[in-house]
């Protein structure tokens, strides 16, 4: 556990900008805040049920930045955990789990073998459907739509909703009671029963997800049954999506906010034992969208609510408050954010881009974006967990001057402290947001977002939406520094060509300092043609690498090294360079080139010719005049190295 004493509950999660994660993080919110807890989330921004295999794994990567030795609690969302990728996501963190066996861990409605689970008290909900559908709409034959039959949760809810029923004088016949999967495709196969009058047909259907709920009435509708009129139809869960069906889906949400809730307080009796624990207060009143689908009028307030949250297009106003603190995802799409990152031509401009668009995601304390260490490495293909060491390129704060964006400000910490030391909790706790950066399986690191526990944290789209053009942003700069790269260097051995040169001179020109000047070494083989000719052009191949090899050893930082023909390289340097050093750099890679070719064991021999120069350089004009010096004496030495082999 970490120095600071705060307690620290971490929450594993799945697209927690859906009315479910919203709920379950709202309900831990505030009994965190009640507790002096600081909320740590890590979330998947996409449902891990997703076909999108390859983007789930980078999604569900985040929960492998988990360091679990500084929490006090965790809390596992199995709803939206349970079966992505085939249960290996849930299968991952329980491995990890089982290394810290006195950590206190519950899980959310769906039961994890071995965990505590904490069961959403949503029967007064699912009853209160049930008699809204009898008594305010005179619903007599009603039809119940559940999930997977066996499922716990599914079979609870049946059971609930045909109590009530019952206790109203309405029977539910066997056939009534179809089992689908909680999605569309469950409520369009019991729609395709009645369609095909395999089963009477009910006047009502009360279903346990909105999703087989709105799948049901689509398929209805499709073939000429009315909703409301010939079959009144109920969602649970209030789903936005229900909210701009024809007709609009009367449903409930799920009571996600309590169950949150009563996870931290269960955690609480662990963490703090004997300390005193505070019931969550739930309004019933506001859980009910009242939809065309049952009979009902549909509440326009509520609706055009629904909509200015989710698609409205606000124009931006920049001395509206309210208009800063809460983006639409309207005004996200006429910033052309996305378009502004993916033509960044640079690293740097790319930082800047997303160091300018970070308001968008506001309100928040404090933001950061943290790579892998060597994340612009294109033959790395990190796709489970992230480097030992993370490295902070771009931050942004709204409560210190922790601003930056360029690479020389960047600095690194230690991916087990999952951020930075500065961003620790002070007075009082915070809320720390933790989501993968990623291009489809391929890690490159993630956002933090760090806000206040006393100010209610609704996930958005435009937070979802805002961070995959980050993704794609920076997997397209790492293409076009790639190619760059290779339309800069040689293929063979990885050092510059000529037009890297040419780029790489330019800036050392324009970044030289007073009283430096530049080092130049002409470097070339002797004997090559020899080798090619007795041994073969493989090992003519490998005597060049011997030499590329030892330069590689030899070369300072900030010098570059180009290849400037077959066996031909250089090597440039700017710096406070003396004419003395031109003969040690010539001894120093002399030594490492014999050492090379020793231990290869080869019978041929691997010798190079040196010619080195020190001068002042003001222009490219400066720069082919001392080349053409160093090539000089490099031809120099290997004159004197065909004299002296010939009187040998």
């Amino acid at each position: 556990m970490s120095d600071n004493k705060r307690k620290k509950i971490a929450l594993l999660t799945g697209i927690p900008e859906d009315v479910h994660g919203n709920a379950v993080i709202e309900g831990i919110r505030r009994q965190c805040e009640q507790y002096d807890y600081d909320l740590y989330i890590f979330a998947a921004m996409i449902h891990t049920e997703s076909s999108m295999r390859e983007y789930v794994i980078g999604e569900a990567n985040i929960f492998n930045l988990v360091n679990y030795e500084e929490m006090d609690g965790v809390i596992l969302d199995s709803v939206n955990l349970f079966y992505g990728l085939e249960g290996a996501i849930l299968g991952r963190v329980r491995e990890r789990l089982s290394r810290y066996p006195e950590l206190p861990v519950v899980a959310l409605e769906l039961p994890v073998d071995g965990i505590p689970t904490i069961r959403n008290r949503n029967e007064n909900i699912l009853r209160e459907m049930c008699r809204h559908m009898v008594l305010e709409h005179n619903r007599r034959k009603v039809a119940l739509l559940t999930g997977y039959k066996g499922n716990e949760v599914a079979e609870s809810r049946v059971k609930i909703f045909r109590d009530e029923l019952e206790r109203l004088g309405v029977e539910v016949p066997e056939e009534w009671i179809s089992y689908g999967d909680f999605w569309y495709p469950g409520g369009r196969a019991f729609a395709e029963q009645i369609i095909k009058g395999e089963i009477e047909r009910p006047d009502a259907v009360i279903a346990a997800s909105d999703c087989m709920a709105i799948g049901l009435m689509e398929k209805l509708l499709e073939k000429g049954i009315r909703v409301p009129e010939d079959i009144a139809v109920m969602g649970f869960d209030g789903i936005f999506e229900g909210r701009f069906t024809s007709p609009t889906l009367s449903s409930f949400s799920a009571n996600d906010a309590e169950m949150a809730a009563d996870a931290v307080n269960e955690l609480r009796k662990k963490m703090d034992p004997g300390m005193p624990v505070i019931p969550y207060e739930v309004d019933f009143s506001r859980m009910f969208f009242r939809g065309n689908s049952c009979g009902c009028v549909t509440d326009v307030n509520d609706m055009t609510k629904q909509i200015n949250d989710v698609i409205c297009l606000n124009s931006h106003n920049e001395v509206t408050k309210k208009s800063v603190e809460n983006i639409r995802i309207g005004q996200l799409l006429e910033t052309y954010v996305m378009e502004r990152f993916t033509a960044a031509e640079s690293v740097a401009e790319c930082f800047r881009m997303i160091f300018e668009a970070v308001y968008l995601l506001n309100p928040y304390q404090n933001f950061c974006l943290c790579l892998n260490d060597g994340w612009m490495d294109t033959d790395a293909r990190m796709t489970y967990g992230y480097s030992e060491q993370m490295r902070t390129v771009v931050a942004h704060s709204m409560v210190s001057d922790n601003w930056f964006f360029r690479q020389e400000q960047s600095y690194t910490f230690s991916a087990e402290d999952m951020m930075p030391s500065i961003y620790r909790s002070g007075e009082d706790p915070e809320i720390y947001i933790f989501v993968p950066v990623h291009f489809n399986e391929k890690s490159l690191g993630y956002v933090m977002l760090q806000r206040s526990i006393h100010k209610e944290c609704h996930m958005t789209m435009v937070f979802r939406n805002w961070v995959r053009y980050v993704n794609n942003a920076l997997e397209m700069i790492r293409d076009r520094e790639r190619l760059k790269m290779l339309s800069l260097s040689d293929g063979f051995t990885g050092f510059l060509n000529r037009r890297g040169m040419s780029e790489n001179l330019e800036r050392m020109i324009s970044e030289q300092e007073e009283g430096e000047c530049m080092f130049f070494s002409v470097i070339d083989m002797d004997g090559l043609k020899k080798i090619n000719d007795t041994y073969g052009h493989t090992e003519g191949d490998n005597a060049i690498r011997m030499i590329a090899n030892a330069i590689r050893e030899t070369v300072g930082p900030g010098e570059i090294v180009v290849r400037a023909g077959g066996d031909e390289f250089y090597l440039i340097g700017m710096g406070s360079y003396t004419e003395e050093y031109e003969t040690h750099f010539t001894d120093v890679l002399q030594e490492r080139l014999s050492r090379i070719w020793d231990a290869s064991g080869k019978m041929y021999d691997v010798k190079a010719s040196i010619g080195c120069v020190t001068g002042k350089v003001w222009n490219i004009t400066d720069v082919e005049r001392l080349l053409r010096m160093a090539d000089a004496r490099m031809y120099a030495m290997k004159t004197m190295h065909k004299e002296k082999k010939a009187d040998s």
